[in-house]
């Protein structure tokens, strides 16, 4: 989850504000590439008991980074910027779980 953030965070802290496309598009394919990692990661032990809640809201986090992704072709910025807020939602949602 910190290898994922730590792009998220610069994302949403300093690509979206003024929006930087190009810069964006490279992130979000990144984000992509780290949600595939995500999604194979399994909680230890200690952790188990939030397994449920844990691959439930990381398969919401996963659904958002793909529609995001799935954006960048038509090159929307409104519809760019939303995607991104409600990626970051879920992103925070999954952090609520630990």
């Amino acid at each position: 989850m910190e290898d994922f953030h730590a792009t998220l965070y610069v994302l949403y802290h300093y690509q979206i504000s003024p929006f930087q496309y190009d810069k964006a598009a490279e992130s979000i394919r990144t984000l992509q590439a780290k949600m595939a990692e995500l999604n194979k990661a399994e909680l230890p032990e200690r952790l188990k008991a939030r397994t449920e809640a844990f691959t439930t809201q990381r398969a919401r986090l996963s659904k958002s980074v793909d529609e995001l992704a799935g954006l960048l072709d038509g090159k929307d910025r409104t519809a760019i910027l939303a995607a991104i807020e409600m990626m970051h939602a879920q992103y925070e949602n999954l952090e609520k779980v630990f």
